[in-house]
């Protein structure tokens, strides 16, 4: 059994590439992102170790490492990273920083109370970020988390219930959510005009206008 056999074997497509079939892409740019606010869902959270210190050979702390993903507009799908201070025993400072900044995090994915898994950071709720460009100690230019909230409210935000009255005798029907609600209301009472009375004119003469 050759190579190509022994994946079909395991139920791997054999390698028949049809160049036409397919438009050419070189995948998502890995280039930073411009500096500005972004609609972004949370992609990936993870709980880590920070690089060892040379001296010691110990991790400097932990850290949450969030994945955002772009959400619409011109760069839709693309990637950015927030690392978010856990704990960093030499430095209270910076452990206060980045608990207050995956604070700032769970309230704009509106999550509130405890966790004990980053992971419930992935919930599919839209948040706003704000992004800035820096250069690293390598001379790179690297993309920074500079602020994390709530996204509009019109993103991802359910649809007002409207009530309309429908005529006497129609079911109300339970639409869902966003569409119209009808509701059953009697049909007003019809009010009977009283008779009005028309005074014959005069022999000869013109009939007067009536005013109701």
């Amino acid at each position: 059994m050759n190579h190509q056999e022994a994946m079909a074997a395991q139920g791997f497509q054999p390698f028949d590439f049809d160049t036409n079939s397919v438009e050419a892409d070189d995948g998502p740019s890995t280039e930073p992102l411009p500096a500005g606010d972004y609609i972004v869902f949370v992609q990936k959270a993870e709980f880590k170790m920070m690089k060892a210190d040379p001296t010691t050979g110990q991790s400097k702390g932990t850290y949450v490492e969030a994945t955002f993903e772009v959400a619409d507009g011109p760069h839709k799908g693309r990637l950015v990273w927030d690392n978010m201070t856990w704990h960093m025993p030499t430095s209270d400072k910076a452990t206060q920083i980045g608990r207050g900044q995956l604070k700032a995090l769970t309230d704009a994915v509106g999550i509130a109370g405890r966790l004990t898994d980053v992971g419930q950071l992935v919930n599919g709720v839209p948040l706003k970020i704000k992004v800035a460009q820096r250069t690293s100690n390598q001379g790179k230019i690297q993309n920074e988390v500079k602020k994390r909230e709530a996204a509009p409210a019109m993103t991802g935000s359910p649809a007002p219930q409207v009530v309309q009255q429908v005529p006497q005798g129609q079911v109300a029907q339970t639409a869902p959510q966003g569409q119209v609600v009808q509701m059953q209301q009697p049909a007003p009472v019809q009010q009977q005009a009283p008779a009005q009375t028309v005074a014959a004119a005069p022999a000869g003469g013109r009939r007067g206008a009536w005013a109701g």
